[in-house]
């Protein structure tokens, strides 16, 4: 089972690099959003509606076939994400049936699962809002690039847990600092790319027009439903990593006692980890109608940073 593991790994990371090729395919052709445009642009749009149309008859036909390709490519894109997720799944409960045992008991099998946590938030997301979808570019690379860094630096074979690991508190503790992590992986592609397109609609609103044309950030959602995405989410992820610290801690307590040496080794990643999300929710005002603050914007990636950093 333990080989069984490793090459249904070696299949998902196949199908996420599938998937984020369609979707770079399907961002590169989509149609680009809308941004707010600058007088002297409107005006130059307006004095140029008079001149020469030659080229005006086949743009239409060649809009229409870029579309259709870009709606082929994203379908297959979410096809191959799907699939990629059912893998990464089955290595996982591979894992845990080689190791008779739940498959989050290292760095290795944890960050494996905070990856399949986003990446099947993601899919829920682009299921339930559309317009959410070209963000699976970006999960997906990312979930490519940490299984691969995982697999190379941090490959621990299947086996039990000693003792003082093995108890029910591994399950409670793990599983819900595997979910927020993963959820912290998303919101942090959500506040990144936020960032991405705000920049972008104060160009395009200030009028320089030569440095927005083809840019991917017009390719993205619409600035306000990217922060509200990254707020939400980490709002979800903060009680579920602030869960699992507490239970962290009571874990550490009945394994190695109030003193022991297993506990420092996790408390600084998990007060970081806590921490972080705390600044970034706490930058938002409380009716959750107005924006981020900038600096909790730029403070967003730090959760999952820490959340997935080895313990030393």
């Amino acid at each position: 089972m333990d080989v069984l593991s490793d090459q249904l790994l070696v299949g998902a990371l196949l199908a996420y690099l599938t998937a984020m090729v369609s979707f770079a395919v399907h961002n590169a052709l989509m149609p680009r959003q809308s941004a707010p445009t600058a007088p002297r642009e409107l005006a130059a749009v307006a004095s140029g509606a008079h001149g020469s149309g030659a080229g005006l008859a086949t743009a239409p036909a060649a809009a229409d076939a870029a579309t259709r390709t870009a709606l082929w490519a994203e379908r297959a894109a979410i096809a191959a994400t799907t699939v990629a997720a059912v893998l990464h799944a089955g290595c996982l409960a591979a894992r845990g049936l080689a190791a008779s045992r739940v498959p989050w008991g290292n760095m290795y099998e944890f960050v494996m699962a905070a990856c399949l946590v986003g990446v099947v938030a993601y899919l829920a997301l682009a299921l339930l809002w559309p317009a959410l979808r070209p963000l699976g570019l970006y999960v997906t690379s990312a979930a490519t690039v940490l299984l691969g860094v995982t697999g190379m630096s941090l490959y621990t074979a299947a086996g039990p847990l000693v003792p003082a690991l093995n108890s029910y508190w591994l399950k409670i503790h793990v599983s819900a600092a595997a979910t927020a992590s993963g959820l912290f992986l998303v919101g942090f592609v959500a506040a990144a790319l936020f960032l991405l397109r705000q920049r972008h609609d104060r160009r395009a609103a200030a009028g320089a027009a030569a440095l927005t044309r083809g840019s991917a950030a017009a390719r993205l959602p619409e600035a306000a439903l990217l922060e509200r995405l990254a707020f939400r989410l980490h709002a979800v992820a903060f009680p579920l990593w602030t869960f699992a610290v507490i239970a962290g801690a009571i874990w550490a307590e009945a394994a190695w006692g109030a003193t022991g040496d297993g506990i420092p080794r996790r408390r600084g990643p998990s007060c970081r980890g806590w921490c972080m999300p705390d600044i970034c929710t706490r930058g938002r005002p409380p009716a959750f109608g107005g924006q981020l603050q900038r600096g909790s914007r730029w403070l967003a990636g730090a959760p999952c940073c820490s959340t997935c950093s080895p313990s030393t």
